[in-house]
């Protein structure tokens, strides 16, 4: 999103910041803050958001409608918004539900080749630089209590992820 031009804010723990306003983000609030949200939308002012990826709650979701603008986007990662957030005929809201797994069976060749590009372009950002990865943190999966913990204290900034004993 950044490298097409878009104005990014995250979220994250403050282990995290330095290196989201490194990649190009806006801005970046932790997540732990209560006041997160009204900090933002002071920093968004009269320019609110086009889209908002929610990726807590669909209660979470719902909260954040006032940081969108006119005819903005609520993306539930997590669960889903079964009514909209705001009453009726008011700031226009479009709420979209990620259902990866459908694809299988609802999406057709074209949505298959949009994401094919897709992928070949993230590929290519990432092999030029453009887009750097995480650390990468890898535990065996026996140690997972261990990595859990180590994950939810936050003080590592990365990605986890298991590796599995062979078959």
């Amino acid at each position: 999103a950044v490298l097409r031009g878009w104005r990014v804010w995250a979220t994250a723990a403050p282990p995290h910041h330095c290196a989201l306003i490194a990649a190009g983000i806006s801005g970046v609030f932790d997540y732990r803050e209560p006041d997160w949200p009204a900090r933002l939308a002071a920093q968004l002012g009269d320019r609110k958001l086009f889209a908002l990826f929610d990726t807590v709650s669909p209660d979470s979701a719902a909260s954040l409608h006032p940081l969108l603008g006119y005819n903005g986007h609520i993306v539930c990662i997590h669960g889903r918004l079964e009514a909209p957030p705001q009453p009726g005929y008011s700031t226009a809201l479009s709420v979209h539900e990620i259902a990866v797994n459908t694809a299988h069976h609802f999406a057709g060749a074209a949505d298959w080749a949009d994401w094919q590009q897709a992928g070949r372009e993230l590929l290519d950002h990432i092999g030029s630089g453009r887009i750097r990865l995480p650390r990468m943190h890898a535990f065996d999966f026996a140690r997972l209590p261990d990595a859990l913990r180590e994950l939810k204290r936050g003080d590592k900034p990365g990605k986890f992820y298991a590796l599995l004993p062979a078959q």
